[in-house]
């Protein structure tokens, strides 16, 4: 029913939520909702392992002026990248590198006593890489609109880009939330001087192991739920332009 109702070019309010929520739609927001989570909750939390770890807060300012330059020189890059590689390729591997040198980090933390600012240029430069992976998904919104319409027959801008700037809010808004109520679930204490040991362990897995986690995650489902591959493309093209051609031997008419 729902293939007749594709070719047809009809979109039901019953098929909406399956069409933005599957397939591309599923994995662009899922993509945005967990990069987003991952830095908010990471910027949210930031200060308290600095605080109960490290003990010591101006580190965490050192760290961000430290990792700033990479932010600004991968923000002057990727257009440049982008180029080479492929919006889409790009995408999957800032979200694989900046996933792997999270998880890496956590690792580091497993097995040795990581310096402050050790700790900071490889967090900032982990969660940089899926910040600007978020910066780069809102290129292929404009692709996502194509692919429905070439599906569905309709082109709705509207609802599409509202639902994917939805997604980014309900991201910002649950990584806010977990990241404060994460702390109750650790066991930190705000008026103790030293917190325990499975509270640092704790506030670890929150800053560091969560995020590479979603991070890694929201690689995944661009990796192997993206579905808009070459052959699709061109078959959009095709149709565009068959669409075009008709239009233009119609208005010579």
């Amino acid at each position: 029913m729902a293939k007749k109702e594709r070719k047809k070019g009809g979109l039901t309010k019953k098929h909406w939520f399956g069409y933005m929520f599957g397939d591309w739609g599923g994995c662009m927001t899922f993509a945005l909702m967990a990069s987003t989570f991952t830095m908010y909750c990471t910027n949210a939390l930031g200060m308290y392992m600095y605080s109960a770890v490290y003990h010591d807060l101006t580190y965490q300012s050192i760290s961000s002026a430290l990792s700033s330059p990479f932010m600004i020189g991968s923000m002057i890059l990727v257009p440049f990248l982008c180029k080479k590689v492929g919006l889409e390729k790009l995408i999957r591997y800032s979200l694989l590198i900046g996933g792997v040198i999270c998880g890496g980090l956590f690792v580091m933390h497993m097995v040795m006593d990581v310096h402050p600012l050790v700790h900071g240029v490889i967090l900032g430069i982990g969660s940089g890489m899926a910040m600007v992976s978020i910066q780069m998904q809102w290129g292929l919104v404009g692709e996502a609109i194509d692919y429905n319409e070439f599906v569905t027959g309709k082109r709705t801008e509207g609802s599409i880009y509202g639902t994917f700037n939805l997604s980014r809010r309900i991201g910002q808004t649950i990584g806010q939330g977990c990241a404060l109520y994460g702390l109750g679930w650790i066991g930190y204490e705000g008026t103790a001087a030293v917190q325990s040991t499975g509270t640092i362990f704790g506030l670890k897995v929150l800053v560091v192991l969560i995020p590479a986690v979603f991070i890694l995650g929201s690689w995944a489902a661009f990796k192997f739920v993206w579905n808009i591959t070459p052959e699709i493309r061109a078959a959009m093209a095709e149709k565009k332009a068959a669409a075009a051609a008709a239009k233009a031997a119609a208005s010579a008419k």
